[in-house]
């Protein structure tokens, strides 16, 4: 068994070199392996060494600045070419060297922030289930909810945003509106708020909110409710973003936005 053993620790693969600008827990994780590797390993250590090495090989990173083109080192070019090491500019080499590295970084904040998110909505959809049970009911999600800490000085919240699109009913929802406007004799300024509900914006798309809100005014007329039925006909959910984001709470009771992106750390 122990020569079994000996033999399965010496075909184990070598601890892989990692980025510069990995994080330091993958480091840390590799700088452990290695010293793991070096002395005899029980058979719960292997798995656990080919376990780390897993991890260590889905870390993301810049692809290497220097390969082999048999014994020589070269860059690879924008076109596709190389150029031998010794031929680029040192200026050149310390640039490379900045952008991969900090490239490698963004890249393990990017996918750690990719993994929390997911996280953080699994974990959110699961208690607001927990807490459905106390009511006999089941809840799918997809609402707006917010959580808070039992001395409300941190709260996370979790928000989902629809964006409206309109499909070709609008154009006669429009035109109905049109005719009202002619021939009725509302408001001026519901009249306003009509011209500048179809009013187009810079991507040549009116604004739903400015569209929607003209169904809130219940008016007695047969043009008007063929408009606004045209309106809901028209609607399009074109899509669906979820969001979450997380507050702490300041010393004059306000809450604070954590900030998770890189201009307002």
């Amino acid at each position: 068994m122990a020569v079994m053993m000996a033999l399965e620790q010496a075909e184990l693969p070598a601890v892989p070199t990692l980025a510069p600008g990995s994080p330091k827990l993958a480091q840390q994780l590799a700088a452990t392996l290695a010293a793991l590797r070096q002395k005899p390993l029980s058979e719960a250590e292997i798995a656990l060494y080919r376990a780390g090495l897993a991890l260590l090989e889905a870390q993301p990173g810049a692809d290497a600045a220097i390969e082999m083109l048999g014994d020589m080192p070269a860059m690879r070019t924008e076109a596709g070419g190389w150029t031998p090491v010794n031929r680029v500019n040192e200026r050149d080499k310390l640039v490379d060297e900045f952008v991969r590295t900090h490239v490698t970084g963004a890249l393990a904040l990017s996918r750690a922030l990719a993994e929390f998110r997911v996280w953080t909505f699994d974990e959110a959809g699961a208690l607001l289930g927990t807490l459905a049970q106390d009511y006999g009911v089941e809840v799918s999600g997809g609402g707006n909810v917010t959580f808070t800490s039992f001395d409300r000085r941190y709260k996370v919240m979790v928000t989902r945003q629809t964006r409206i699109a309109f499909g070709p009913e609008l154009e006669v929802a429009r035109e109905l509106l049109v005719r009202w406007v002619a021939e009725a004799e509302g408001s001026a300024d519901l009249k306003m708020l009509i011209t500048d509900a179809f009013r187009l914006d810079e991507q040549g798309r009116v604004k739903a909110d400015e569209v929607l809100r003209l169904r809130r005014y219940a008016i007695e007329s047969d043009l008007w409710r063929r408009a606004m039925a045209a309106i809901t006909d028209a609607m399009i959910v074109a899509a669906k973003k979820d969001y979450v984001r997380f507050y702490q709470r300041r010393a004059d009771g306000g809450y604070v936005l954590i900030p998770l992106d890189l201009a307002n750390a």
